[in-house]
């Protein structure tokens, strides 16, 4: 295993974290929206915002401490980035039209979220598996 103070490591891991902590703020932000928009938003999709900013949180942590910047950690953050990155982009699909009249909007945006469910539901859980191996890593790494 490689150094947690190698320094192609470190910065691996902290544009990862800083990557994912963005992607997952933005995330996090869109689900309370969705939620606020579609009152009879699924609970498997209105119950993504706490792991999603438990993540968050687990990213900033790696961000401001350098024995955690290790390659194990680096390889679970780029895999969450990459997860989190394919969300967001199923979110967006899922647009909360702002300029549209309400009742659009909601219709608009719940026929779009049905059609979407399974596979925000799929990509959250790959999310939550990471965060667990992150957490396993971040473990080891205090052992």
């Amino acid at each position: 295993m490689t150094s947690a103070m190698d320094p192609i490591i470190g910065m691996s891991a902290v544009a990862a974290a800083a990557g994912l902590a963005d992607v997952g703020l933005k995330i996090a932000r869109f689900l309370v929206e969705l939620s606020r928009t579609i009152k009879d938003l699924p609970s498997s999709v209105r119950g993504q915002i706490e792991p999603i900013e438990q993540l968050v949180a687990l990213a900033r942590l790696i961000l401001v401490n350098p024995g955690l910047q290790t390659d194990s950690v680096a390889e679970v953050l780029r895999t969450c980035f990459s997860i989190a990155g394919t969300l967001e982009k199923t979110l967006q699909s899922i647009g909360t039209n702002k300029e549209g009249k309400m009742v659009e909007r909601v219709w608009k945006s719940l026929v779009a979220v049905s059609g979407r469910i399974n596979e925000i539901e799929k990509l959250s859980l790959q999310l939550e598996r990471q965060k667990s191996t992150l957490i396993i890593c971040i473990q080891e790494h205090d052992s």
